[in-house]
């Protein structure tokens, strides 16, 4: 173990407010990642859907387990993914950055579903459970919560880049406005100085 600092930024350059809607986008990222590794994990190991986050929504919310089980189930992992992410931007506005902010939170984001899952009957105590499926579940939310910190730590530090780039790809548009403006008026004006040289050419031979 190194006692070098990081030279990674710490300070943030966004606003509190900023932070968490970064937290809100880079979840959805997370959730996104997560819903990959599980259909590739399942296609490999040839695991079943598991329903235990869908029944879990059910059970809080008092809806049939039956009904629409792949929407409770989605329900379930998009919203803990939206409301626990902005945490992990939080941490990265504080300056709590890189893998292990990002251990950290995973440890909050298991803690998170396993309790709820508990409350609501629908899985044992987490060391009770097979060794397979805490190893499935654990890599999964390991893939949520990396992806999760690294899009909250680059984004809240790149941000304000983004924003000047957005500023000086707006400021072109104005630009190439005055420069057609000028043409055109340069060349109404040679259009009006043809006119009247036609104009005298004209009159000349009519004198």
């Amino acid at each position: 173990m190194s006692g070098r600092r990081s030279s990674y930024p710490q300070g943030p350059n966004v606003n509190f407010g900023q932070a968490v809607a970064v937290g809100l986008g880079a979840g959805a990222l997370g959730v996104a990642a997560m819903t990959v590794s599980n259909k590739i994990e399942q296609l490999i190991t040839d695991r079943p859907n598991s329903y235990v986050p869908g029944h879990t929504t059910g059970s809080l919310f008092r809806i049939s387990r039956n009904q629409t089980p792949d929407g409770l189930n989605h329900l379930h992992h998009w919203g803990m993914g939206l409301i626990t992410a902005p945490v992990r931007a939080i941490m990265a506005y504080n300056g709590v950055t890189g893998p292990y902010a990002s251990f950290m939170f995973m440890v909050l984001r298991v803690m998170t579903d396993e309790i709820l899952e508990y409350n609501a009957g629908t899985i044992p105590v987490p060391w009770t459970q097979p060794i397979f499926d805490q190893t499935i579940d654990l890599f999964h939310k390991f893939v949520f919560s990396f992806v999760t910190g690294y899009a909250c730590d680059r984004m809240i530090q790149d941000l304000p880049q983004i924003a000047q780039k957005n500023e000086k790809l707006q400021v072109i548009p104005k630009t190439a406005r005055v420069s057609i403006g000028s043409i055109l008026n340069n060349f109404i004006s040679i259009l009006n100085g043809c006119h009247a040289l036609q104009g005298d050419g004209h009159d000349g031979p009519g004198k």
